[in-house]
């Protein structure tokens, strides 16, 4: 008797959680966030794993700079020496624009993409090679350069 009431309580709990916590079949992914008080600018050293399913939930990284400033490249040192796949593409995007995108090395590499415009917000994002799904990357420097 004591079990059966038990077990109807622990249902009662249940369903009470299933309405006030969100069980949904997605998850939200986040973005870990930089701001650049001028330029040039530089994040130091930083070990940040973005994209793919061994980097958690950190799915883009952003770097919001003085409103419309003039932006000539970005540098990042990055490697795809993360998990068993190693094709990894690192995307730049300039206030939502796709401005460029290239093979990021197991082994670790300088990526430079030029910009040569205007922007504020700068977003970086891991993706597959030739395919829209992630694939890790781990950035170890961020620069952003304007002259």
């Amino acid at each position: 008797m004591l079990a059966k009431r038990m077990f109807r309580a622990f249902g009662v709990l249940l369903g009470v959680l299933c309405l006030v916590m969100p069980f949904g079949g997605t998850a939200s992914a986040t973005s870990v966030s930089f701001t650049a008080s001028s330029l040039p600018w530089s994040s130091g050293p930083v070990n940040i794993c973005i994209g793919g399913e061994r980097c958690g939930l950190t799915d883009t990284v952003t770097v919001n700079v003085p409103s419309q400033s003039y932006i000539r490249y970005v540098q990042v040192n990055a490697n795809d020496n993360v998990g068993n796949v190693h094709d990894a593409t690192l995307q730049v995007y300039v206030d939502g624009t796709l401005r460029g995108s290239q093979d990021v090395k197991q082994a670790g590499s300088t990526l430079i993409f030029t910009i040569q415009g205007l922007g504020s917000q700068i977003v970086f994002r891991s993706v597959r090679s030739g395919n829209s799904a992630g694939d890790e990357t781990v950035l170890t420097d961020i620069q952003v350069v304007n002259s």
